[in-house]
Order: C-alpha cells, then sequence, then structure tokens
C-alpha cells in the first residue's frame, strides 16, 4: 500500500499548483549514436586495436573481431606509444587525450594552444609529437597544418615547437623507442599579392635527432604517409612510392604512379624489406592490398580486389584491420587473405536515424543495426544487423520497414516486415524510388510507402502480401485511417500561389479538393489531420518569414480558418490526436543577421481547444543541424539531433525522450487547478492513475499514424 500512498500524495500537491507547472516537462538523453567513419587505426598490441574518426576511439581487444567505444570525442589521428599500454588521440581544437591502460579510458591533457591537430607519432610512453593547423579565423590559413607541438613527460606538459621557417606541413613520423623524427612540408615563398604573404611550392624535410626538439632542413619533394622500419630506412607515398635508406636525405622511386596508371594509398611497413601497400585502379576504383618482401623488385596480391577502403593497417605479417566508407570494419589474421566482419556499436547512419514508439516504453531505432528498447530509451538492445530508412511497428511484434539501395543505375525503395519485433525481416516489394522511403501503416493491413518526388505512391491493403501504386495529387500526405488521407500540393511544382489541399476517403484511391491556401509560393512545412472532418495546416508566409498561421478545417475543407498566428517562428512539427488535444514544436530564432542556429530554441505548444491556445511546455535549445520528432501521445515524445559538419559527414545523433505529467481534472473546476476538497481532488487522482496504465491503449491515436509523410 505505501508503494501506492505515495505517488498519489506527490499528485496531490501538484493538483493544486499552477496549470503551466503541471503540464511541465523534460528531455532527456536516451541513446547517443557516433559515425562510424574512421581516419586512423592503430595496433597498440597484436590484440589490442584502436580506431578514430568523427565519433571518438573505438577499442577491440581481441584483435578487430569486436569492438566497444571508449571515447566519445572527435577524433582525427591515434597512435600507440609501443607498450601495448600507452597512447595518445588528437583532434579538433588542440584536443589530446591520453590512455595508459591499452585503450580503456582516456583522460584530455592540456595542448594550450587551439590546433586542428591531425597527426601524431610517438617515440615511447613519455615522449611524442603532434602537429595541426592555426585556427586563425582565416579561411585559407585554417587549412593549413604549421603548428608543431611536443612533450617528453607523457603529455604532462605539450611545448611548441619553432621550426625554421614558414612552412605547410605534409606528414609526420617517429623512430618508436628511437629519438629521430622527420615533418615533410611545403615552403613559404613570400609575395605580399598571395593569402597570408605566402604562395607555397618548394618541398622540405625537416629531421629531428632529439625527439623534436630540434629540426634540420633537408631539400626533399611530396612525401605523405612517411612510415620509417629504423633511423635509416623508411617508406612514404608522393608523386610514386618512395624509399630512403638514409634517413630522409635522399629518396629512390620504388614504383611510379604515372608509368603504372595506378595511385597508392595506406602502407604499412613492417621491415625494412617488407610494406603493405593499398594500390588503386583509376579506372575501376578497385583496390588491391599488394606486399613486397624484398624492396619492391616482386609484389604479391593479398587476397581479393575490393572498393571503398578507407584506412588499412597490419600488425605483423598475419593480423591487419581495414575499415570502410559504410562504417565497418574488418579483421584478419592471415594476412589479409580472409577478412571476417568485426563485430561493431550501432553507428549514426550519415542522413537521418529513424525512430518508431509504439507507447512511451517500447520502441526502436534504426541505424547500421536496428535498436530496440522496452524501458523508454534506458537500456538499448541490438535484435537484427538489418541497416533501414524508416520504420514503423504496429505492436511489440510486427512492424514494416524500408531499405533503399543505390547501385547502378535508378536508386530502389525495398520494403520489409517483421513479426518477432524486428529479429528477422521477409522482403515484401521494391520499387524504384527518388528519394529517402517512408513507411506508415494504420493498422496491420492497410499501408502506404513514399517513394518521393515524381514517383508513385505503393500501398496495401492486406498487410504487404499485395502492393498498388497510387497518384496523390500532392506530395505531402497525412494519413488518418484505413480510409481516410489527406494531401498538400507543391506550389513550386505547379506553377501556382497557392497550395492545394486535398482529401480521400477510400484509402487513396480517389481525391477530392479540399480548399486552397495562400501560402506565398511556400511549400507546405507541417500539416496534421484528426479525422475526415479536421485538419491543420502550417501556411508559411515568405514575404514576413518567418511569421506563419495555423489554418483549421472542421468540414472537410469547405472552409478554412486561422486559429492561431504563429508569430514567433516556424512551425518544425504538428499533431493533433483528436480534434481538440493536439502538440507542436515551434523553433524560434534571433532576427539578428549574425545569429547561428546555435541560438534557436524549440518551444513545445500543447492545445487542448483545437489549436486556439497554446501552453508552453518547455523550452528546449538544442544546436542540432536536423530535428525530427515523434508524440506516442499528447505527453510523451521524442526527438532526433544530429551534430556534425554537415549531411555528409554525420558525427552523432542524439534521441532524447519528453515526459510531463498531465494536469490534474477537478470535476468542480475543470482543467487544472481548482478549489475542490482534498477527498475530491484524491479520487481524480485515483482515477488518473488508472488511466496512466493504459497509456498503451491510448497510444493508439499517437502521431505517427498520422504523421507527415512529405519531408
Amino acid at each position: 500500500m505505501r508503494r501506492v500512498i505515495i505517488p498519489l500524495l506527490a499528485l496531490a500537491l501538484a493538483s493544486f499548483a499552477s496549470p503551466a507547472a503541471a503540464e511541465q516537462g523534460s528531455w532527456q538523453p536516451r541513446l547517443s549514436l557516433y559515425s562510424g567513419e574512421f581516419y586512423s587505426i592503430a595496433f597498440a598490441s597484436e590484440t589490442t586495436v584502436w580506431a578514430t574518426g568523427p565519433g571518438g576511439v573505438l577499442l577491440s581487444e581481441d584483435g578487430g573481431a569486436s569492438w566497444r567505444w571508449t571515447l566519445n570525442t572527435p577524433v582525427n589521428a591515434v597512435e600507440p606509444a609501443g607498450d601495448g599500454m600507452h597512447g595518445w588521440a588528437v583532434g579538433v581544437g588542440g584536443a589530446i587525450f591520453a590512455t595508459s591502460d591499452g585503450g580503456k579510458s582516456w583522460n584530455q591533457q592540456q595542448s594550450g594552444t587551439d590546433v586542428y591537430l591531425d597527426s601524431i607519432s610517438a617515440f615511447d610512453s613519455q615522449r611524442a609529437v603532434t602537429m595541426g593547423a592555426v585556427a586563425t579565423g582565416d579561411i585559407p590559413e585554417s587549412f593549413r597544418r604549421n603548428a608543431v607541438l611536443r612533450t617528453e613527460d607523457g603529455g604532462a606538459t605539450w611545448v611548441p615547437v619553432q621550426l625554421p621557417e614558414k612552412v605547410e606541413l605534409d606528414s609526420l613520423a617517429a623512430l618508436k623507442g628511437g629519438s629521430k623524427a622527420w615533418l615533410s612540408a611545403t615552403k613559404c615563398n613570400p609575395d605580399p599579392t598571395a593569402p597570408n604573404g605566402c604562395t607555397f611550392g618548394d618541398k622540405v624535410l625537416f629531421v629531428s635527432d632529439d625527439s623534436g626538439r630540434t629540426w634540420e632542413e633537408n631539400e626533399s619533394q611530396t612525401l605523405w604517409g612517411m612510415k620509417f622500419a629504423s633511423a635509416s630506412t623508411g617508406w612514404a607515398l608522393g608523386p610514386s612510392l618512395l624509399r630512403t635508406e638514409d634517413g630522409g636525405k635522399s629518396w629512390q622511386v620504388v614504383r611510379d604512379i604515372a608509368a603504372e596508371n595506378k595511385a597508392f594509398a595506406d602502407l604499412s611497413v613492417l621491415g625494412e624489406d617488407t610494406l603493405m601497400l593499398v594500390e588503386i585502379d583509376p579506372n575501376t576504383s578497385m583496390q588491391q592490398i599488394v606486399k613486397t618482401a624484398d624492396v619492391g623488385a616482386t609484389w604479391t596480391d593479398v587476397g581479393p580486389p575490393t572498393i571503398a577502403m578507407s584506412a588499412l593497417i597490419y600488425f605483423d605479417e598475419q593480423h591487419a584491420v581495414r575499415s570502410f566508407l559504410d562504417e565497418t570494419l574488418q579483421w584478419s589474421n592471415d594476412g589479409g587473405v580472409t577478412w571476417r566482419l568485426g563485430t561493431t556499436p550501432a553507428f549514426a547512419t550519415r542522413f537521418r536515424l529513424a525512430i518508431d514508439f509504439i507507447d512511451p516504453m517500447n520502441g526502436w531505432a534504426a541505424a547500421t543495426r536496428l535498436l530496440r528498447t522496452g524501458d523508454g530509451g534506458s537500456t538499448w538492445e541490438a535484435v537484427s544487423d538489418q541497416q533501414f530508412d524508416s520504420l514503423d511497428f504496429i505492436s511489440s511484434t510486427e512492424g514494416w520497414a524500408t531499405q533503399t539501395v543505390c547501385l547502378a543505375g535508378p536508386c530502389e525503395s525495398i520494403v520489409f516486415h517483421s513479426v518477432d519485433g524486428g529479429a528477422t525481416w521477409v522482403e515484401q516489394v521494391r520499387h524504384e524510388a527518388s528519394d529517402t522511403p517512408h513507411v506508415a501503416f494504420v493498422d496491420r493491413l492497410n499501408g502506404w510507402v513514399t517513394l518521393g518526388r515524381g514517383k508513385p505512391v505503393l500501398h496495401t491493403r492486406d498487410g504487404g502480401a499485395t502492393w498498388s501504386e497510387q497518384q496523390p495529387p500532392g506530395g505531402r500526405l497525412t494519413f488518418v485511417d484505413a480510409s481516410t488521407l489527406w494531401a498538400a500540393s507543391d506550389p513550386a511544382a505547379t506553377g501556382g500561389g497557392a497550395v492545394s489541399v486535398y482529401l480521400s476517403r477510400d484509402g487513396g484511391d480517389s481525391w477530392s479538393p479540399a480548399g486552397n491556401l495562400l501560402s506565398q509560393n511556400c511549400w507546405p512545412e507541417v500539416m496534421a489531420a484528426a479525422d475526415a472532418a479536421h485538419a491543420w495546416f502550417v501556411s508559411p508566409d515568405c514575404v514576413r518569414n518567418p511569421l506563419a498561421a495555423l489554418l483549421r478545417t472542421v468540414d472537410g475543407g469547405a472552409t478554412w480558418q486561422e486559429v492561431s498566428p504563429m508569430s514567433n517562428g516556424t512551425f518544425e512539427h504538428l499533431a493533433f490526436f483528436t480534434p481538440t488535444d493536439g502538440v507542436a514544436v515551434e523553433t524560434v530564432c534571433p532576427r539578428s543577421p549574425v545569429s547561428s542556429n546555435s541560438e534557436c530554441q524549440s518551444q513545445l505548444l500543447r492545445t487542448r481547444d483545437g489549436g486556439y491556445t497554446w501552453t508552453i511546455g518547455l523550452t528546449a535549445p538544442s544546436t542540432g543541424t536536423f530535428k525530427d520528432y515523434l508524440f506516442t501521445d499528447l505527453w510523451h515524445g521524442w526527438r532526433v539531433d544530429t551534430f556534425g559538419g554537415g549531411m555528409m559527414a554525420v558525427q552523432k545523433q542524439v534521441v532524447e525522450s519528453y515526459s510531463a505529467m498531465p494536469p490534474v481534472v477537478l470535476p468542480t473546476t475543470g482543467e487544472g487547478r481548482g478549489s475542490g476538497s482534498p477527498t475530491t481532488a484524491l479520487a481524480a487522482l485515483g482515477a488518473m492513475g488508472l488511466a496512466l496504465l493504459s497509456v498503451g491503449g491510448f497510444a493508439r491515436l499517437r502521431d505517427r499514424r498520422r504523421r507527415d509523410a512529405g519531408g
């Protein structure tokens, strides 16, 4: 009994607060997925491997067979010290991280400068050298690598290195267990007419014999990816594959790129005479790993050729790890003859993370794997290795998903069906698509898949056993039930100045006009519907941007009325669960010409009267570049934020959940605070508690059944 009384007492206290306070909720991070692009891979020992990229550092302790995140901060390069335990990782803004336990944990060190570090080399656990780009704010200079730091105390202090002249650094290498280091660079030729007063042309190689304290200049050529097997013998990539036997004073061509009509990529030096190299056929983009054990006199192909390999590293002639642009890691213990896929954490997709929830507790997230939660996102488990673009579950067991495949020719959208909660999937249909597909089912039989502008919509009435094509009159669709669909046209596509709205009462087979709404040639951002009579439309005004108006119809589109001027910002999300109850997300940005997206705030709004009045639920600032919203009911929602350097360089996608307690309704006063007796209040609370226990049933009306399918 005690477990029941305490929540009821807490609710009783809430019943005497103001309506706004009663409706307050908060956004809580529930899942963070990081990009699986890998710039650098390094072996700390035969079994310990580190892989780095925009998402941070992945650790494998079994030679690459399985991986886990140990640092969730963007990292450009990683370097082991040679003892199997120590090493460094470097990244944006002068970030330097050190490990002393084989990569299980990383501690940030103070670099003392603001640089974009992109390379690091270590002599041992105490001595290392790193280089990067000075962040001056000047665009050309900000990408020039001309800052060098060194440490001799394990990274407790990092000291700037003064080179003999101004240069643009190209490549860095240090000899394990020794004191010798090399810096390949391009000289600055003074030119007052050029940006930053320099033109860069002549090549130079700096050599240090005292762990990077002082540097001696040698004339050189373009050198990238330098690797040294000893103080005298090293390899490098430039206009050709090059080799030195005098510590970098002179370089000899081992293989000529132009003569062979090939390009060369990663190299792993396994000895003074032994090298693993990636050669690329520019005509086919096929990549082949080749090996020489006689200083390049003969070469042997290792394993079958492949494509889209982004990094390769060998520990010895048997153990190797490589990564691909599809965010996968492979490992080999036979020198690369055969490769096996490593088990990696779920990564953020490059474009968008798909989520779906059937109630506030049970949901799925689709990245490079399909994840499932049963506790509101506190914990997740991988249920499938499939990658999907969109999801729609109608129960805890049955759902549909789409996947886009773009190989030769037009892209195809594939629709899959699962009856075991996403563990296994069966293909149902595939069709040519022009955009990311979107699947929406209103019950276990009736569903639709949008395929992008200029393509039909696929429709099924038997759970996906058969599919037919439909041609809606508008590109933005809202699904209500098996019969009722709303559509809106794009004025930019039709050449008109108004948005035409249409209504279907037969599942999309035929459509009737439902009004023309002036939108100043703006594409309709948001549309929602509760049934065949009630629909809402956010009409942006491009002339007065970002001002907008919320229009509503209660007669199936025969008439529309402005119910609420959205004078603060723009709507990003709108959902109605009944003709009166709905939620919206409004983004408000400063109207300053120097403001950035990071200054925008997203306000969660709630209405109980069809959109005439709105209550602000929570102001939730976000610096994400993309936000996607889904609400399972009036009080529970989900948001996806994307952080990173653009759509092709996603670093992190975060799923957050919103939860608010519904206000207490007192019989004598209506919604919110009232003057009823405590006994009456507790009786109402008890009824509300029973209602909350059945929130799964109410979720049948959730937003995802009717969400916008055209965005």
